[in-house]
């Protein structure tokens, strides 16, 4: 096995957003399956017929070696203190990390995409505060586009 996850192979998973997934024992409680990025990209060419792009993320964006979003706008960056992922999210960065309008949310509570699931009762109140945050910033941003356009639905 090469570490891929067939879920995540679709075309998101091989064109662009390769993410590195791996288990050792040794070091976590799943079975051995190490990621070979040789093979990852095979299975992705073979599987959709098309040309993986496995730095495609690092060097638009920077990684792990710093953020480049100077060009992009309108962003809602989240990201929850009990989401193993928050590690590598922009909540570590100083500043300003785009161009225009880009809010930054640290959910002090939240699990990984928590603030994006449907509402329950048991909801803590960090992740209320962050959805009435987002719903506030996209709102501000498809405002003066829906004064634009008159849409009939």
């Amino acid at each position: 096995s090469s570490g891929i996850n067939a879920e995540w192979s679709l075309r998101p998973g091989c064109l662009q957003m390769i993410l590195p997934i791996c288990s050792d024992p040794a070091k976590d409680m799943f079975p051995k399956e190490p990621f070979d990025l040789k093979s990852y990209v095979q299975y992705c060419e073979n599987q959709w017929k098309s040309v993986a792009q496995p730095y495609w993320l690092k060097y638009t964006f920077g990684g792990i070696y710093g953020f480049n979003f100077k060009s992009a706008s309108q962003i809602f960056f989240s990201d929850g203190n009990l989401d193993p992922w928050s590690a590598g999210g922009v909540q570590q960065v100083d500043g300003e990390v785009c161009g225009y309008d880009c809010p930054k949310f640290l959910i002090k509570d939240g699990a990984h995409h928590l603030d994006l699931r449907g509402s329950n009762e048991n909801d803590p109140s960090s992740v209320i505060e962050a959805r009435y945050t987002e719903i506030e910033a996209i709102s501000r941003w498809i405002s003066p586009l829906a004064r634009q356009r008159k849409v009939d639905f």
